[in-house]
């Protein structure tokens, strides 16, 4: 699967989502380069 692909189905994803109220933790959306901080457990006090 492409990651494209993957890209369209999250953008989907995320239109259900707020079509229905459903919110999910701001760490869902980290951009790549803040999941190394998220990996490394240094987001454990924010969530």
């Amino acid at each position: 699967m492409k990651r494209s692909e993957i890209n369209e189905i999250l953008g989907h994803t995320r239109q259900f989502f707020s079509m229905h109220d459903v919110h999910l933790p701001p760490f869902c959306q980290l951009p790549t380069h803040k999941m190394a901080t998220a990996r490394s457990g240094r987001l454990a006090g924010s969530v």
